[in-house]
């Protein structure tokens, strides 16, 4: 989870999910990736997770929503 909006009770990650997605990969092979949010940000993100880190396509679900 991360925050990208202003909460100054939030104590865990910030910024974009973007910015943190790599580190929270482990092992591409066997992670499975779920993701909601805006439609271009889960199109982000995906992308980056297949294309860069090399997940699985079977493993990389989303749902964008407004």
């Amino acid at each position: 989870l991360c925050l990208s909006g202003e909460n100054p009770g939030w104590n865990g990650k910030r910024g974009r999910v973007t910015e943190h997605i790599d580190a929270c990969i482990r092992n591409a092979q066997t992670t499975d990736l779920y993701v909601c949010g805006s439609p271009a940000m889960v199109k982000d993100i995906k992308s980056r997770a297949i294309d860069m880190l090399k997940l699985p396509k079977a493993n990389v679900h989303g749902e964008g929503y407004i």
